[in-house]
């Protein structure tokens, strides 16, 4: 059974998603496309060949980062994040899991999206310190 790095996959699922945008499982079976995760098993096991920058690598740390953190009661309001939370803790991904973990970069692009539309709670928005950060970079 083949094992990766979670970081390794996160890497190459942002270099994908530049290069051919993310496609979900399911929009794939529906529209007959091929999913962000067949490519990304693809530049696994070399069948393709795509270039991952040090932003990817950054983008990983993040994705990475915010996982390891969910709460517990996100996790029990959302099982899908349980099982991303336990990758994380593991850092490795089994063959079978790389969609689940491709899938990890479009949850933390949804969860920024939702914490920027959230009204702050306590003034305090819990991605707003990640955002800000990536306006400051861009600047």
């Amino acid at each position: 059974m083949k094992r990766y790095s979670l970081k390794r996959v996160l890497a190459i699922t942002f270099a994908c998603n530049r290069q051919w945008g993310w496609v979900s499982e399911n929009k794939a079976r529906k529209e007959g496309m091929l999913p962000t995760s067949e490519y990304v098993r693809a530049a696994l096991d070399g069948r393709i060949r795509i270039e991952v920058l040090r932003m990817d690598k950054d983008l990983a740390d993040r994705v990475s980062w915010w996982a390891e953190r969910l709460s517990m009661d996100e996790m029990a309001e959302v099982p899908y994040l349980c099982n991303i939370h336990n990758l994380v803790i593991r850092e490795f991904v089994e063959e079978k899991e790389i969609g689940r973990a491709s899938s990890m970069v479009d949850a933390w692009q949804r969860a920024q999206a939702k914490a920027m539309k959230e009204p702050k709670k306590n003034n305090r928005n819990k991605w707003l310190p990640e955002v800000i950060e990536d306006l400051l970079e861009s600047a």
